[in-house]
Protein backbone atom coordinates (compact mmCIF):
# COMPACT_ATOMS: atom_id res chain seq x y z
CA UNK A 1 0.00 0.00 0.00
CA UNK A 2 1.29 3.44 -0.91
CA UNK A 3 0.63 6.61 1.10
CA UNK A 4 -1.98 8.98 -0.23
CA UNK A 5 -1.05 12.55 -1.01
CA UNK A 6 -0.10 14.34 2.22
CA UNK A 7 0.39 11.14 4.21
CA UNK A 8 3.56 9.68 5.64
CA UNK A 9 4.47 6.21 6.85
CA UNK A 10 5.17 5.89 10.54
CA UNK A 11 6.02 2.38 11.73
CA UNK A 12 4.10 0.86 8.85
CA UNK A 13 1.00 3.01 9.38
CA UNK A 14 0.02 5.67 6.89
CA UNK A 15 -1.23 8.80 8.56
CA UNK A 16 -1.90 12.43 7.81
CA UNK A 17 0.98 14.54 8.99
CA UNK A 18 0.98 18.28 9.14
CA UNK A 19 2.96 21.03 10.78
CA UNK A 20 0.36 21.41 13.53
CA UNK A 21 0.73 17.76 14.56
CA UNK A 22 4.50 18.06 14.47
CA UNK A 23 4.38 21.20 16.59
CA UNK A 24 2.14 19.54 19.21
CA UNK A 25 4.48 16.55 19.43
CA UNK A 26 7.55 18.77 19.79
CA UNK A 27 5.81 20.79 22.53
CA UNK A 28 4.90 17.59 24.35
CA UNK A 29 8.49 16.37 24.09
CA UNK A 30 9.84 19.70 25.36
CA UNK A 31 7.49 19.51 28.36
CA UNK A 32 8.51 15.92 29.13
CA UNK A 33 12.20 16.83 28.97
CA UNK A 34 11.73 19.92 31.12
CA UNK A 35 9.42 18.47 33.78
CA UNK A 36 12.42 18.04 35.95
CA UNK A 37 13.00 21.19 37.99
CA UNK A 38 13.55 24.15 35.70
CA UNK A 39 16.27 26.59 36.67
CA UNK A 40 15.63 30.31 37.03
CA UNK A 41 17.67 30.82 33.85
CA UNK A 42 15.57 28.31 31.86
CA UNK A 43 12.34 29.90 33.05
CA UNK A 44 13.65 33.36 32.22
CA UNK A 45 14.64 32.19 28.72
CA UNK A 46 11.10 30.87 28.14
CA UNK A 47 9.63 34.16 29.37
CA UNK A 48 11.96 36.19 27.15
CA UNK A 49 10.99 34.19 24.06
CA UNK A 50 7.23 33.94 24.70
CA UNK A 51 6.21 37.15 26.47
CA UNK A 52 6.85 39.53 23.53
CA UNK A 53 4.58 37.35 21.38
CA UNK A 54 1.89 37.38 24.08
CA UNK A 55 2.01 41.17 24.45
CA UNK A 56 1.83 41.61 20.70
CA UNK A 57 -1.11 39.22 20.28
CA UNK A 58 -3.30 40.49 23.14
CA UNK A 59 -4.12 44.19 23.16
CA UNK A 60 -2.31 45.99 26.02
CA UNK A 61 -4.28 47.67 28.77
CA UNK A 62 -4.29 51.38 29.56
CA UNK A 63 -1.23 50.97 31.77
CA UNK A 64 0.90 49.45 29.04
CA UNK A 65 2.88 46.22 29.09
CA UNK A 66 3.73 45.02 32.60
CA UNK A 67 7.25 44.01 33.55
CA UNK A 68 7.71 40.35 34.57
CA UNK A 69 9.60 39.35 37.72
CA UNK A 70 10.51 35.88 38.97
CA UNK A 71 10.38 35.07 42.69
CA UNK A 72 10.92 31.93 44.73
CA UNK A 73 7.55 32.23 46.50
CA UNK A 74 4.91 34.84 47.19
CA UNK A 75 6.11 34.85 50.81
CA UNK A 76 9.70 35.56 49.69
CA UNK A 77 8.53 38.43 47.49
CA UNK A 78 6.40 40.02 50.21
CA UNK A 79 8.91 39.53 53.05
CA UNK A 80 12.08 40.27 51.08
CA UNK A 81 13.58 37.07 52.54
CA UNK A 82 14.62 35.01 49.50
CA UNK A 83 14.21 31.55 51.09
CA UNK A 84 10.93 32.30 52.89
CA UNK A 85 8.29 29.64 52.27
CA UNK A 86 4.65 29.18 53.16
CA UNK A 87 1.84 26.72 52.72
CA UNK A 88 0.27 28.16 49.57
CA UNK A 89 1.96 29.56 46.52
CA UNK A 90 0.19 30.67 43.33
CA UNK A 91 1.57 30.22 39.83
CA UNK A 92 1.69 33.97 39.40
CA UNK A 93 -0.05 37.22 40.14
CA UNK A 94 -0.60 40.63 38.62
CA UNK A 95 0.26 43.62 40.81
CA UNK A 96 -2.16 46.41 39.94
CA UNK A 97 -0.25 49.02 41.96
CA UNK A 98 3.09 48.46 40.21
CA UNK A 99 1.89 47.08 36.85
CA UNK A 100 4.05 43.95 37.27
CA UNK A 101 3.54 40.26 36.72
CA UNK A 102 5.12 37.98 39.29
CA UNK A 103 5.82 34.33 38.48
CA UNK A 104 6.65 31.92 41.29
CA UNK A 105 9.45 29.52 40.43
CA UNK A 106 8.26 26.33 42.17
CA UNK A 107 5.02 26.35 40.13
CA UNK A 108 6.78 26.89 36.78
CA UNK A 109 7.29 23.22 35.90
CA UNK A 110 6.84 23.23 32.12
CA UNK A 111 6.85 25.45 29.06
CA UNK A 112 3.06 25.15 29.02
CA UNK A 113 2.68 26.28 32.64
CA UNK A 114 4.99 29.26 32.19
CA UNK A 115 3.18 30.48 29.08
CA UNK A 116 -0.28 29.87 30.61
CA UNK A 117 0.72 31.89 33.68
CA UNK A 118 2.09 34.74 31.58
CA UNK A 119 -1.10 34.88 29.51
CA UNK A 120 -3.37 34.69 32.56
CA UNK A 121 -1.66 37.51 34.42
CA UNK A 122 -1.20 39.61 31.28
CA UNK A 123 -4.96 39.43 30.65
CA UNK A 124 -5.52 40.76 34.18
CA UNK A 125 -3.30 43.74 33.29
CA UNK A 126 -5.73 44.63 30.49
CA UNK A 127 -8.80 44.57 32.72
CA UNK A 128 -10.47 47.40 34.63
CA UNK A 129 -9.42 47.53 38.30
CA UNK A 130 -12.72 49.00 39.52
CA UNK A 131 -14.71 46.24 37.85
CA UNK A 132 -12.20 43.70 39.12
CA UNK A 133 -12.92 44.74 42.71
CA UNK A 134 -16.67 44.30 42.12
CA UNK A 135 -16.12 40.92 40.45
CA UNK A 136 -14.20 39.61 43.49
CA UNK A 137 -17.48 39.59 45.42
CA UNK A 138 -18.70 36.84 43.07
CA UNK A 139 -15.91 34.46 44.14
CA UNK A 140 -12.97 33.26 42.07
CA UNK A 141 -14.88 30.65 40.04
CA UNK A 142 -17.68 33.07 39.14
CA UNK A 143 -15.50 36.08 38.42
CA UNK A 144 -15.84 36.97 34.70
CA UNK A 145 -12.28 38.37 34.67
CA UNK A 146 -10.89 35.06 35.93
CA UNK A 147 -12.93 33.20 33.35
CA UNK A 148 -11.58 35.48 30.61
CA UNK A 149 -8.00 34.91 31.77
CA UNK A 150 -8.47 31.13 31.93
CA UNK A 151 -10.03 31.06 28.47
CA UNK A 152 -7.11 33.05 27.03
CA UNK A 153 -4.67 30.53 28.52
CA UNK A 154 -6.04 27.90 26.14
CA UNK A 155 -4.17 29.68 23.33
CA UNK A 156 -0.79 29.03 24.94
CA UNK A 157 0.51 26.92 22.04
CA UNK A 158 0.52 30.01 19.79
CA UNK A 159 3.39 31.41 21.84
CA UNK A 160 5.73 28.42 21.77
CA UNK A 161 8.78 28.71 19.57
CA UNK A 162 10.31 25.88 17.61
CA UNK A 163 13.61 27.45 16.58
Amino acid sequence: MKPKNGQVEILGIYTDWCLENAKKRVIKLINILLETKLSREEILAIVERSYPKITKYFKPGERGVPEVELHNTIQARLSGIEDMVGEENPHGEYDWDNNKIYLYLPRMISVEQIIRSLIHEYIHSTQDIEQMEKNRELGYDNDPFEREAHKAEDQWEKFVWLN
